[in-house]
């Protein structure tokens, strides 16, 4: 059952909008950038007068060092706001230009739906998309963070160019989603806010999956040189690097690399979303389901997994019947690393159980950290081919260097 009806926006609803607003708009931070250099500067000014006009003398006054410090510090303060001031207005002029045509709509559609079935997706920002299955041949899209489903759901939404939801709630009986949570794929389509689609969760995979009518069609950016790149996918596909995109158009994945290698890793499956402080707050359950089908083509099946957070307590992941401690209370101030590294740790050693060659490598780190899947040999090529920076080639990380 799927149901809309539609009303003025209200005073509620713009608060939502409103804090939606300031949430992007954000806090400005007073930087003393030229605060600090003017009174640098007016301080060396001051040591130079007294030594110009008062070496040696030890009876010398300071107090002009004191006021060309303040008079150099007074000159950059307002240098300082002005800058702050600019920011803030630039920000508030991109929020107004995204939530003005929102607000501009003034009319607020409710759906209301019960739902039989739902399948999980996440993208590659860790957001959640519900596909539930509302009438015989519906499927409603809603966007929420919210790890469990259930069979009644409510969103207050303004129908924008980007739809906006102020308002859903969930209630009624939980739904076990009818397939494990996964990741989009590549060239899959991602609807919008309480987009409608015509079929069945059992067929959601065809139903997202993006067809283009000619290969012209497809947005080929500037990239490195091709010679080189070609050369370096020769030498990566014997070793691996694609067999878990198996079936795939190399040729479309491989444009992907143009926009830098962490984008090359995400179209081939190698890629997975390791944010330092996600992972530490009980996020490790979530990184081992999007994993599983990576691990699964190495012959390594993970055990049912379950994990116990607690933010001041400590954090403990079991797989089986393995506990595996990401934090403890004592660790508590550097939770993120020790987390990071032990998830990373805890893949890298079920690899090495099965005889795979794969490893988890660490891409950047903290809250932009991303775990890539390579062997070795895929890393050296990667580095050597010289197409990529030195930054954006995934360092490895050591099962041994772990205390366990």
């Amino acid at each position: 059952m799927l149901e809309r009806s539609q009303g003025p926006v209200g005073d509620e609803d713009r608060r939502v909008l409103n804090q939606y607003r300031q949430r992007e708009v954000g806090t400005v931070a007073f930087e003393a950038k030229y605060t600090f250099l003017g009174g640098a500067a007016g301080m060396l000014l001051g040591f130079v007068w007294l030594a110009a006009f008062h070496f040696g003398d030890r009876g010398a006054s300071s107090w002009p060092i004191v006021a060309l410090t303040a008079a150099g510090a007074a000159f950059g303060l307002p240098l300082d706001l002005r800058r702050r001031l600019v920011e803030l207005r630039e920000r508030r002029a991109a929020a107004a230009s995204r939530w003005d045509p929102v607000e501009a709509v003034g009319v607020v559609f409710h759906i209301v739906a019960e739902a039989s079935q739902a399948v999980r997706i996440d993208d590659n920002e860790s957001n959640t998309a519900w596909f539930l299955q509302v009438d015989v041949d519906q499927i409603l899209c809603v966007w929420d963070w919210t790890d469990e489903a259930t069979e009644h759901i409510e969103v207050d939404l303004i129908p924008a160019a980007s739809p906006t939801a102020l308002a859903i709630r969930w209630s009624g009986k939980r739904l076990a989603p009818i397939h494990q949570k996964r990741k989009f794929k590549r060239g899959e389509r991602q609807p919008a806010q309480c987009e409608v689609l015509r079929g069945n969760v059992e067929q959601l995979d065809e139903l997202l999956r993006q067809r283009t009518s000619e290969k012209g069609d497809v947005d080929r950016k500037k990239r490195a040189e091709p010679t080189l790149l070609w050369k370096l996918a020769e030498e990566l596909e014997p070793l691996g690097f694609y067999k878990y995109v198996a079936g795939e158009d190399l040729e479309s994945i491989n444009e992907a690399a143009g926009e830098g290698a962490y984008r090359w890793f995400l179209e081939v499956g190698r890629a997975f979303d390791a944010d330092a402080e996600r992972l530490a707050e009980g996020g490790v359950e979530d990184l081992l389901d999007y994993l599983r089908p990576a691990l699964k083509t190495e012959g390594c099946e993970l055990q049912a997994t379950a994990q116990i957070y607690d933010s001041r307590e400590g954090y403990i992941v079991t797989i089986g019947e393995d506990r595996h401690t990401m934090w403890n209370q004592s660790e508590a101030k550097n939770s993120w690393e020790l987390t990071t590294i032990r998830a990373a740790a805890l893949i890298n050693g079920h690899l090495e159980r099965v005889g795979s060659r794969e490893r988890v490598h660490l891409l950047n780190g903290g809250e932009d950290s991303v775990f890539v899947l390579l062997t070795t040999g895929m890393r050296d090529a990667l580095a050597a081919s010289g197409l990529f920076r030195p930054d954006e080639i995934p360092a490895p990380t050591f099962v041994g260097a772990l205390e366990r």
